[in-house]
């Protein structure tokens, strides 16, 4: 798993770091029962407040993506598996609607009209995975690998194997 920050974007720390998690599961590059790093060790190893990574866990819990286990910390809910199932069906739709010049916050927009809109279970009251797209928030382009993503020299990186961290700020 690779946690990218950039303190340079308007968007907030928590927000990148829930949307680089979240981009890892929909990829599929961690799955349903795999243990997220701590909050400490991704607060440290990107040298940010614990709690802002704990806001974005907080926020991935809400979305239905992660449960928050006392003792076990921060585990990939059930919910990861059918949204990791979406990813080339998401691809498709994106390239889409950028090749008819829609914009990724009108695409967001657009599916979020789509669902109803009105929380979980939406409008309708149809069961979703509480996987809500984030349209303020670039998602990484390409491989979940670092280098296919090429980090800048000054965003913060988290590499962890399970829940060990191998990187940090560069």
């Amino acid at each position: 798993m690779l946690i990218r920050i950039d303190p340079t974007r308007e968007v907030p720390v928590f927000a990148q770091i829930a949307a680089s998690i979240r981009a890892d599961v929909v990829a599929g590059s961690v799955g349903p029962g795999d243990r997220l790093p701590s909050a400490k060790q991704v607060a440290a190893s990107l040298g940010v407040n614990l709690h802002t990574v704990l806001h974005a866990y907080q926020q991935l819990r809400e979305e239905g993506l992660v449960d928050m286990r006392p003792g076990r910390g921060a585990v990939v809910a059930a919910a990861a598996g059918p949204a990791a199932e979406l990813r080339d069906d998401i691809g498709r739709i994106v390239a889409r609607a950028a090749s008819l010049g829609i914009s990724r916050d009108a695409l967001a927009n657009l599916v979020r009209d789509a669902s109803g809109g009105a929380g979980p279970g939406g409008a309708r009251g149809e069961a979703r995975t509480g996987f809500e797209p984030a349209a303020h928030i670039r998602p990484p382009i390409g491989a979940a690998s670092g280098d296919a993503l090429g980090a800048a020299p000054d965003e913060g990186v988290l590499r962890a194997e399970g829940a060990h961290a191998t990187g940090g700020v560069r």
